[in-house]
């Protein structure tokens, strides 16, 4: 890797990253939050999304390669990979989504995986260097630069990331409406900046996702979505919630509600 380089002498956009985590008040969900997900999440990403789809198709197979999948969820992008790899390893620190994974892999007759129940920030001694690493959809952390680095430790080829462009997972609209607006997290090319620091010039993608507002087919399907995105409602915001949706659920679209993701991939070898 090349010494460290800096896009403005005076700023270190590492650290830049971190105050802004620390001011946005960033704090990691607990993985009982995740397992109580699971099941949504199954649902709603059974069979090749669209995101994975494009996702697969950006990614240099090595020839007989293995992937380290880290925050591999329900097992999404890491089985439809399997067929493409020597060997999957699959990492997430929620119990329920990789036993949900597991139930996925025997159902799809998938048995080339590993899977390992670790917080992407915990040491991971047990975990082989593989010649892909791929974190996709699951890179929110305090500390971006350290992520980068265990990533790329692990990964004897190359690492493809992703991350929402705009730092923001839910409709402003919506969010303005329920009075629950607050700042974004930091934009991918603040992410792009801190790889160049540390030595490494990532390429960057662009991948389209229909989002979970796009799926809401009635007005409990909104409400539900609604709930997930901000928690419990009260009375007065669910009839505010309840007047936006009569007077725009034709706007449900996935061009209105759809997510646009940065894809960062960078050379470790």
């Amino acid at each position: 890797m090349n010494p460290i380089r800096r896009v403005l002498p005076e700023t270190d956009f590492a650290e830049h990253y971190r105050r802004h985590m620390r001011r946005v008040g960033y704090r990691p969900k607990p993985s009982s939050e995740w397992d109580a997900k699971a099941p949504a999440l199954n649902r709603r990403e059974g069979g090749e999304s669209r995101y994975i789809r494009a996702l697969l198709a950006a990614i240099d197979w090595p020839q007989n390669g293995t992937l380290l999948d880290v925050g591999c969820g329900t097992g999404a992008l890491a089985l439809a990979a399997a067929g493409r790899c020597r060997h999957v390893y699959c990492l997430d620190y929620s119990p329920v989504m990789l036993q949900t994974l597991e139930q996925n892999a025997r159902a799809a007759g998938i048995a080339n995986y590993s899977t390992f129940l670790l917080d992407k920030n915990a040491d991971w001694p047990q975990v082989p260097h593989c010649d892909t690493v791929v974190c996709s959809r699951a890179g929110l952390d305090h500390d971006l630069a350290a992520l980068f680095a265990k990533l790329s430790k692990h990964a004897a080829k190359q690492v493809y990331f992703s991350q929402i462009v705009g730092g923001r997972f839910d409709l402003p609209e919506i969010s303005a409406l329920l009075g629950r607006d607050r700042e974004a997290f930091p934009d991918y090319i603040l992410s792009a900046n801190i790889l160049y620091e540390m030595g490494y010039d990532p390429e960057i993608r662009f991948i389209r996702s229909e989002g979970r507002w796009a799926h809401c087919e009635s007005w409990q399907d909104f409400q539900a979505a609604a709930t997930a995105q901000y928690g419990s409602l009260n009375d007065g915001e669910t009839a505010a919630l309840h007047d936006w949706y009569q007077n725009n659920h034709h706007r449900l679209t996935p061009d209105y509600c759809g997510m646009k993701w940065a894809l960062l991939s960078w050379q470790t070898a």
